[in-house]
């Protein structure tokens, strides 16, 4: 949508796939009003405002480039987010620009429950900075921009230009690349030059240079995909020089290992045929609500069982696995995480044994865990005599398991590994 104002200017709308299908569908609740990135001289926030204009290498000014913000960082550290739909305003033909956040009030409870929107009386404060966005759509051959720009001072933008084009390819996640219209749409690539100021943050490439080819600046580029299922992928980083050929890929990273080994911390000798997972977030159950049954038919899998294994589906309900082995004879296992997941941590279990789990800081080429210790445990019933009191039981700064009672919520231990198990 595209607005004009004599003295405003002008302003482009941008509406996502997600507010275009509530538009068709009639759903304007969300989005009633659409609050503009202008403000005239005689406001008292035009003092707040962002100032500046636009010039290409040679300082000449750039007409119509679309200068956007979504956040203001405040000097406390906290920020305000713009009000969606975004929108740009167009710099004039001098390239000179004035650009304003609206902001939202914090809605009262029945004002959230309405979806009503409040805009924002006070003025942005003094010396606040503005994540401002530049680029010509227009124009493909300008390197569009993110930066911090203070509202203190006017802002003085370069974009750099090229007209050499290049395309991009992608490995797949199966053989070859990436060839689907509908997954390269998916695709988000972001681009930072080699010395970026301060200020200078990566910034979003546009899409048809992805799905078409066109030009290309030198710098660094980071790319990512969405899968159907929600996951994200991370290609490599690409360097682009001037002396870089015409097609570029981008090469998915090499799988990463872990390695470790998990032990009888009483006896201090290696398990074999524990469980071992690496897994994304923890769901509702606990491993003291796996039956015995369900632990021996477990026990009767193979050193890498299949996730569809149906004597896995009880533990699924314990963490989100994504990959679950067994120790060999000498207590030592390897996960292999995989190229559209990240793990976030490692679990590792056995029958009649304290389960312990063990977050992820995967380096480049995996991580070699210290010794997992399982301590023997059985099954207790607890009947708390205080109210409003959970009972937990963490491991220690010496890594055995020790009770604790605390109001609410179970106490964190402070070492890395993570909560062996609580109950009610």
């Amino acid at each position: 949508m595209r607005l004009t104002h004599p003295e405003l200017g002008t302003t482009i709308t941008r509406f996502t796939q997600h507010e275009t299908a509530s538009l068709a569908a009639r759903q304007f609740n969300s989005f009633h009003k659409i609050w503009l990135p202008v403000v005239r001289k005689s406001f008292a926030c035009c003092s707040r405002a962002v100032e500046g204009v636009v010039r290409d290498e040679f300082g000449k000014p750039v007409a119509g480039a679309e200068v956007s913000c979504r956040y203001v960082r405040l000097n406390g550290g906290s920020g305000i987010s713009g009000v969606h739909p975004l929108s740009s305003i167009l710099t004039y033909r001098t390239g000179r620009f004035r650009i304003y956040l609206p902001s939202l009030k914090p809605p009262e409870p029945w004002q959230f429950r309405m979806r009503m929107r409040v805009l924002r009386e006070n003025p942005l404060p003094e010396n606040c900075e503005y994540m401002l966005i530049v680029r010509v759509p227009n124009d493909l051959t300008y390197c569009p921009v993110e930066l911090w720009q203070s509202n203190t001072k006017p802002a003085e933008i370069t974009l750099a230009r090229t007209r050499r084009p290049r395309r991009q390819q992608f490995e797949s996640l199966d053989v070859g690349l990436i060839s689907k219209k509908e997954e390269l749409a998916r695709i988000t690539l972001r681009y930072q030059p080699f010395k970026p100021a301060a200020r200078d943050l990566w910034v979003e490439i546009d899409r048809r240079i992805i799905l078409e080819g066109g030009p290309v600046h030198s710098g660094r580029y980071w790319a990512s995909f969405e899968t159907e299922d929600g996951n994200r992928v991370s290609w490599q980083n690409l360097i682009v020089k001037d002396d870089s050929p015409d097609e570029l890929t981008f090469k998915l990273p090499p799988p990463l290992i872990f390695r470790g080994r998990v032990i009888d911390p009483v006896s201090g000798k290696p398990l074999a045929g524990v469980f071992v997972g690496g897994y994304s977030g923890s769901m509702q159950k606990t491993m003291a609500a796996i039956t015995e049954a369900e632990w021996a038919a477990a026990e009767q899998l193979a050193a890498e069982p299949k996730l569809i294994e149906e004597a896995l589906k009880p533990f699924l309900g314990v963490n989100n696995f994504r990959q679950i082995v067994r120790t060999s004879k000498d207590g030592r296992f390897e996960l292999k995480q995989p190229q559209d997941f990240r793990f976030y941590g490692v679990a590792a279990f056995a029958r009649n044994r304290l389960p312990i789990r063990d977050r992820v800081f995967p380096d480049s080429a995996g991580t070699e865990f210290p010794d997992l210790p399982l301590f023997p445990a059985a099954k207790i019933q607890v009947r708390p005599a205080l109210p409003r009191f959970r009972w937990a039981l963490s491991p220690s700064e010496a890594g055995c398991p020790m009770p604790s009672l605390c109001s609410g919520v179970s106490r964190k231990p402070s070492n890395r590994r993570g909560l062996s198990h609580s109950g009610n």
